[in-house]
């Protein structure tokens, strides 16, 4: 909190100007999820290609490998939200911070985790049956989604800790996805570096100083208010909200589904693009590094410059503007023929934008509606995780159960299978995301919470300021932390 005291005017008022969150903060919070994010683009963008074409499993096999990782994302990810929220030890919690522990907890086992995931089967041979390599594999997967959703739902819960205003919290969420992106770039790079050395090939199997007395006096009007914001605080904890009552806010459900249907929407395109590419249009392998990180690019382009969107609209209207950009880009990408396939380039960069501005705002709104009751905050992401993860598993074993099985794991696929997998990358992100937009537009009118009012005395004068006063305006002339 920094408190103006005007050496030039020595009756000018007392101003209170706007706490914010230091850069190092801001740094030190995007770079907590590097790790997690470097695993997870790898897994969604290579996992059904790497287990159809490369470990040669069965499409329905690869299904129930994915759904095997979500089910147990969905499961482990309410309680990791409501440890989340409680406390381990008292003196763990005062000196670390519990959403800490579980983050170096998450990060611990992921590490070990990971190297079996994209590796040969360690328990199979020639002679083994089918079953085995999905079992193995199912079980590493199951293992790496109970460690990523300690990392991503501790990370996600801290943000209402951090922020110390609303547009803070944008600007975290921003950083956080475009480091997200980053780690796509440098996946993609690596990958095209490796791809671009079989280049003719198509992937297949196996490959303040003031004057003294009058502050003083300043100071210690300074600490009256300090401690009457901290009883009206202490005030509105008495009333956070349970578990219970976040199930009886209608805003929650929307609000959730907001959330489901953007992740949704950025996971499957990212999964089926490498085939999309592959065998509905049928560019060279390396394909699969530079399209995915034209996408990342624009997305980290995208997210630099969604906080000064944010200044003149909110995030409602950018939301908005999100989902309607998917719809055409998918639209783009159905009706794209063979012929013209050099035309995805553009919608390829739009979409990344689309996928930035929708990832920002959501995770913003989600902040927004905790607001001040930061210590459910943990519970609410966990939630909108479950049931993003639940609904994405389930959403691709019924996309990979009615996998054409021609040719489905070597060989060139058919005519069936390009036109299948034209369908499942951008008809049902593209319906998605028209979805969201209806939602956000017709059902969710979140109310606005009631700003705290705080009664300050300033040169023997009450005045009542209010949290949205622009103190930038109000005029001063020095200033010093207190």
């Amino acid at each position: 909190m920094v408190w103006i005291c005007g050496r030039n005017n020595k009756k000018g008022p007392l101003v209170l100007k706007e706490d914010k969150t230091s850069l190092k903060q801001k740094f030190c919070y995007g770079v907590g999820h590097v790790f997690n994010d470097l695993c997870i683009q790898a897994w969604f963008t290579y996992l059904i290609i790497f287990f159809n074409k490369i470990v040669k499993i069965s499409a329905t096999g690869t299904g129930y490998i994915f759904l095997s990782s979500q089910i147990a994302d969905a499961i482990s990810t309410p309680f990791i939200g409501y440890g989340c929220d409680k406390s381990l030890s008292k003196r763990i919690t005062q000196k670390y911070g519990n959403r800490k522990i579980w983050h170096l907890l998450g990060s611990a086992g992921i590490a070990l985790i990971w190297p079996f995931v994209f590796s040969p089967c360690l328990l199979c041979n020639e002679e083994s049956p089918d079953w085995v390599p999905v079992a193995y594999y199912c079980f590493f997967a199951a293992l790496f989604s109970v460690g990523w959703p300690m990392v991503e739902i501790s990370h996600l819960s801290l943000i209402p800790h951090v922020a110390k205003r609303p547009k803070d919290a944008v600007e975290l969420s921003a950083i956080r996805s475009a480091l997200k992106l980053g780690c796509g770039v440098f996946i993609f790079l690596v990958t095209w570096i490796l791809l671009e050395q079989s280049k003719k090939r198509k992937v297949k199997s196996k490959t303040v100083s003031p004057d003294s007395l009058e502050c003083k006096e300043l100071e210690k009007q300074t600490l009256e208010i300090i401690e009457l914001q901290r009883e009206a605080t202490l005030d509105e904890n008495e009333h956070k909200m349970s578990w219970k009552k976040w199930f009886k806010n209608p805003d929650f459900y929307k609000l959730v589904f907001i959330y489901m249907a953007t992740q949704n929407i950025v996971n499957l395109s990212q999964s089926y693009f490498p085939m999309y590419l592959t065998e509905t249009l049928h560019f060279q392998k390396e394909a699969i590094a530079y399209f995915p990180l034209m996408i990342l690019i624009s997305g980290i382009l995208m997210s630099t410059g969604i906080k000064h969107l944010n200044r003149y609209f909110s995030n409602k209207v950018l939301f908005s503007a999100g989902t309607l950009i998917v719809i055409g880009c998918s639209a783009w990408f159905y009706f794209t023929p063979l012929a013209h396939r050099d035309m995805i380039y553009a919608p390829t960069i739009i979409m990344g934008c689309a996928n930035s501005i929708m990832i920002v705002t959501s995770l913003a709104m989600v902040a927004d509606i905790i607001g001040d009751d930061k210590k459910s905050s943990g519970f609410v992401y966990g939630v909108c995780a479950l049931m993003d993860k639940l609904s994405l598993g389930f959403i691709i074993l019924a996309f990979q159960e009615n996998y054409p099985q021609q040719d489905s794991t070597s060989g060139p696929c058919g005519e069936p299978c390009a036109f299948y997998l034209r369908g499942a990358f951008s008809v049902f992100p593209g319906v998605e995301a028209l979805v969201a937009f209806l939602v956000v537009v017709f059902f969710y009118h979140p109310k606005k919470g009631k700003n705290v009012k705080r009664r300050m005395t300033v040169l023997g004068e009450e005045d009542v300021v209010d949290d949205e006063t622009d103190f930038a305006v109000l005029p001063f002339l020095k200033s010093t932390e207190v």
